[in-house]
């Protein structure tokens, strides 16, 4: 793949370098642009939703009348020297933006209604998360809810969600 270049020797023909704000793209530099857009839009890969967290938020309510939704990290209690807390009826609604790279499990980034990002590790029995849902259903650029979530201390240093149990996980395909 070539790497994508500015013109600068456009700003050279104009006597003050100052008067070109920005860069000056090349053709080359667009039209590669385009295409990777295109391929994020046909894979299901973008980081923006079509749908609002408020409008996914009334419709898990719906979905889940008897429970507290949460839809902000801040809210969502933590690990207390490795004893998980007590469970209180709620559900963490998140926006899927990436993969998360893990060398041995499935993992993503979610986003909460203020921005915040926060990882999710899937420690499922063979890793199988049928009949649940399957790994194809989970791709950036949907919303995702987890029963009792919690943060996570894990061994690398690093605070996420580690999920164990597929049947607490719903993909909203709003």
């Amino acid at each position: 793949m070539t790497k994508a270049r500015t013109n600068t020797s456009a700003k050279l023909q104009f006597g003050n370098p100052q008067e070109v704000g920005g860069n000056i793209e090349t053709k080359e530099y667009k039209k590669q642009r385009a295409q990777s857009r295109n391929h994020r839009h046909a894979h299901g890969c973008s980081t923006k939703s079509t749908t609002p967290f408020s409008v996914a938020n009334t419709i898990v309510r719906g979905m889940y009348p008897l429970k507290q939704i949460i839809d902000d990290f801040n809210n969502l209690p933590g690990e207390y020297f490795g004893l998980r807390p007590p469970p209180t009826n709620r559900i963490l609604l998140a926006f899927i933006t990436a993969f998360y790279p893990h060398i041995i499990r499935h993992g993503i980034l979610i986003r909460d209604k203020k921005g915040e990002e926060t990882h999710v590790l899937f420690y499922l029995d063979n890793d199988n998360p049928f009949p649940f849902f399957s790994w194809k259903d989970i791709r950036p650029g949907l919303y995702i809810c987890f029963e009792e979530a919690f943060f996570h201390a894990f061994m690398d240093g690093t605070v996420g969600l580690r999920i164990e149990d597929a049947s607490t996980v719903t993909i909203l395909r709003v």
